[in-house]
């Protein structure tokens, strides 16, 4: 067995993508997290619309067909518009709003409302990558790529994947009313 197959990979990337996403939730403040975190509600909005299509668009480049690969193309077209709209979002949002700040009075209250809107986020956008992630690694099998069958084995036993992955239903039901559509890879797969 590799040496790969012993680092638990999927569970350092979850803990590091979730604290990280709480400090930076400190160090930015309240105000730039309340932006993070309307830019990327709008950034899920154009994700759910166009994700699919994105992903569409990367299935005809690959030439795969069948329903396991319109699910990972979902996923990555997903993925791709996520970033991209809520990174372009962000920065238009810092650009008209970046020159207000809070008095220095209000400097506790900046980071400690950073931080609890950094660990709504962190919840909210490693639920997301755990949902990516059980998407892309439950029907890829490419045996030439051994780091890839290491995280496929590591999916199924990766406690903090089942606990951003349990989050499903719940952050699904919360958000299905402001949420245009459900990505295809979201949805669940036909009998």
């Amino acid at each position: 067995m590799s040496p790969l197959a012993y680092v638990p990979w999927l569970d350092i990337f979850l803990a590091f993508l979730f604290l990280g996403l709480v400090v930076l939730g400190f160090w930015q403040g309240l105000l730039k997290e309340i932006w993070f975190l309307i830019s990327l509600y709008l950034g899920t909005i154009v994700a759910s619309l166009y994700g699919d299509f994105v992903g569409s668009l990367i299935q005809r480049q690959i030439g795969s067909q069948g329903p396991e690969a319109e699910r990972i193309a979902s996923a990555w077209g997903f993925l791709i518009s996520l970033v991209l709209a809520t990174a372009i979002l962000f920065t238009v949002l810092y650009l008209l709003l970046g020159h207000l700040k809070l008095r220095a009075s209000l400097l506790a209250l900046d980071k400690v409302g950073g931080t609890a809107l950094g660990l709504v986020s962190a919840v909210a956008l490693t639920s997301l990558t755990a949902f990516v992630l059980k998407a892309l690694l439950g029907s890829v099998n490419v045996p030439e790529w051994a780091f890839v069958g290491v995280l496929q084995r590591q999916a199924t036993t990766s406690p903090l994947l089942h606990l951003f992955d349990s989050t499903r239903s719940t952050l699904l039901a919360t958000f299905r009313f402001w949420l245009p559509e459900l990505p295809t890879f979201l949805s669940p797969p036909a009998p």
